[in-house]
């Protein structure tokens, strides 16, 4: 997969911003490879819907979206929307774009990173019902692990995050 986020400023538009995508889809199409539109808060596409907006308008099938939880929550505490709620749309909406799913540990309220990109399992937030639905909905990407921030020892939050991961598998 290549990531690719669109910031705020460059383009004055979405069929701008989609352009830009779709000529980049067509530069990896040869290769094989897909092209991940990464919402990321609080730049031009902060959210799940955004991006796949931007991927339809691009209209290329190498081009979908990454599902980035912690983004997501902070798109919704920032814009007072209800998680829950809108996750169960989004993913009804949004499930043939979603190409990947990065996940970690959080807070269910909170407007920084530090509250929000916590180890896997740590937190208020719970993570299950996300990784429960989206694989009930037919999700078969990678799960990428969100560790921008944690200080924690890397191995011991790898093996941490591991484990609730291995336990969400034997749930499924």
């Amino acid at each position: 997969y290549f990531f690719v986020y669109v910031p705020n400023g460059p383009y004055k538009n979405d069929a701008e911003a989609a352009a830009a995508i779709a000529a980049t889809a067509d530069r990896l199409a040869p290769s094989g490879r897909k092209v991940a539109i990464y919402p990321h808060a609080p730049d031009y596409v902060s959210n799940t819907l955004d991006a796949v907006k931007i991927a339809k308008l691009a209209n290329r099938p190498n081009v979908g979206v990454s599902f980035n939880l912690c983004h997501e929550l902070m798109y919704c505490n920032v814009n007072g929307k209800n998680f829950a709620a809108r996750f169960d749309s989004l993913t009804r909406y949004s499930m043939p774009y979603i190409f990947t799913f990065s996940i970690s540990g959080g807070d269910s309220v909170g407007k920084d990173w530090g509250v929000l990109i916590r180890p896997l399992g740590e937190g208020t937030f719970d993570t299950w019902p996300v990784v429960k639905t989206l694989v009930e909905r037919n999700f078969k990407g990678p799960i990428l692990l969100q560790a921008f921030g944690i200080t924690q020892d890397a191995k011991t939050h790898l093996a941490k995050s591991m484990a609730v991961l291995e336990g969400y598998r034997k749930r499924l």
